[in-house]
């Protein structure tokens, strides 16, 4: 199953179903994150231990602009690294951004992550050279 892949993989599983503040649950987000997270470890055989999964109150906007980026900072050449999100989405200003648990509907621009900022510029500027 690994196709001739002889590195790690790690991966990091995001799902915001709930959130803090008025914003509207994002049905089975929760669900499809786990059962995802199972298949990487029984199809994958990625070990329990090089999987990050932060559901609801554990996926903040600060886990996702600092965890996120040290995590991917800590790839190697060899590795592969897996992002799997599951949460509400949109374009704004020329980049795709995502929201965190504690994304505010009051002021979304602010509160929410740029997809670039916290993981494909940090991708680009790692050493890991596969990444889903």
């Amino acid at each position: 199953m690994n196709s001739g892949f002889h590195g790690n993989t790690f991966a990091v599983i995001i799902a915001v179903e709930n959130y803090q503040f008025r914003i509207k649950t994002v049905d089975y987000a929760r669900n499809d994150a786990i059962a995802f997270q199972q298949w990487l470890i029984n199809n994958l055989k990625v070990p329990q231990e090089n999987i990050k999964l932060w559901l609801d109150v554990d996926a903040t906007k600060s886990a996702l602009n600092e965890e996120l980026q040290y995590e991917i900072s800590n790839l190697t050449e060899s590795d592969r690294f897996i992002f799997y999100y599951a949460g509400h989405g949109f374009y704004d200003g020329g980049y795709n951004k995502i929201t965190t648990w504690d994304t505010h509907p009051n002021n979304i621009q602010e509160t929410t992550v740029s997809l670039n900022r916290i993981l494909m510029e940090p991708l680009r500027n790692s050493r890991c050279n596969q990444c889903l």
